[in-house]
């Protein structure tokens, strides 16, 4: 049978070697592992406490915006800051209560603004952690959707045991919000930089 090359044999009628895995090789790949897992884990919790106060920001100004646009010529709305509020928030907490004024020149209370919009309470989409809420006492929009100037500080949000703070900035003759960040804060007492803002 020269010339027909050597005989093949079945794969599995082959011999076979047991092969396995040494204990140096099996160390590195765990160091491995967990250097990877010190990398990720940490970023990832990072990530996810970023997403959870950008949330409740964005949620607040757009509450914020909708009593703003559902002013109108017989409804004033007053958006009230929960002083206990200032204590870390759980997801039923009521952040703003909103009631109307009575309008200028005439004898009959406005409407109820709670037929236009709820009272905002944290975690409206299920964000779980607590957060520490500094704000001015009230917001009071015009029927022009300003608000009215000595009521607008900045709200501040920060989310408890993290570094990230938001705070939400009304323009007062636009009634608009605009959103900075501070994610190296040390607690709600702190600023957001003027040039982090940005209009929601």
């Amino acid at each position: 049978m020269s010339g027909f090359g050597p005989v093949r044999l079945p794969w599995r009628a082959r011999p076979y070697k047991l092969m396995g895995f040494t204990l140096l090789e099996l160390m590195i790949v765990v160091s491995i592992i967990g250097v990877l897992a010190a990398l990720v884990v940490p970023e990832a919790n990072r990530s996810l406490q970023r997403s959870k106060i950008n949330e409740v920001a964005l949620e607040l100004a757009g509450w914020l915006e909708s009593l703003r646009i559902n002013n109108t010529s017989d409804v004033s709305c007053v958006a009230t800051f929960n002083q206990a509020a200032v204590q870390p928030l759980g997801v039923s907490t009521i952040l703003y209560t909103i009631n109307s004024v009575q309008q200028a020149g005439t004898n009959v209370l406005a409407p109820s603004c709670t037929q236009y919009i709820d009272n905002f309470r944290i975690g409206l989409s299920g964000v779980s952690g607590m957060f520490r809420v500094a704000s001015p006492a009230t917001f009071q929009y015009t029927r022009r959707g300003n608000i009215i100037a000595a009521n607008a500080d900045d709200i501040r949000i920060f989310l408890v045991d993290s570094t990230y703070l938001r705070c939400l900035r009304p323009q007062v003759l636009l009634g608009t919000i605009s959103i900075g960040q501070n994610n190296n804060a040390t607690g709600v007492a702190d600023v957001c930089p003027d040039g982090s803002f940005r209009t929601f």
